[in-house]
């Protein structure tokens, strides 16, 4: 299901990259396919964008232009809790419906 127009980045048909979905889509679509089931992320990619773009944040949260701080958070939240529920996830299969 690519309902939210997720990149491709070369993938075949059907799929989608999974940094491209995070990186290359803009923010409300990230933070939606963030908190939607369908879409498979692995630890490595969501560890990968939550640092990356923590330190993204963190470095222009200082500087005097306005770039927003409450959609990347909300964006660092989602990505955080998608790692800590698919861990869930992974311990306790059968427990999360």
């Amino acid at each position: 299901a690519n309902d939210f127009n997720l990149p491709q980045m070369g993938c075949p048909a059907g799929t989608y990259n999974e940094l491209a979905a995070l990186f290359f889509t803009g923010q409300e679509n990230a933070i939606r396919s963030l908190y939607h089931t369908e879409y498979n992320f692995s630890y490595s990619s969501l560890v990968i964008f939550l640092t990356f773009y923590f330190i993204l944040m963190f470095l222009t949260f200082g500087i005097a232009i306005p770039g927003g701080i409450f959609i990347p958070s909300i964006l660092l939240g989602a990505a955080y809790g998608r790692i800590v529920g698919q861990g869930f996830n992974t311990i306790w299969p059968a427990s999360i419906t």
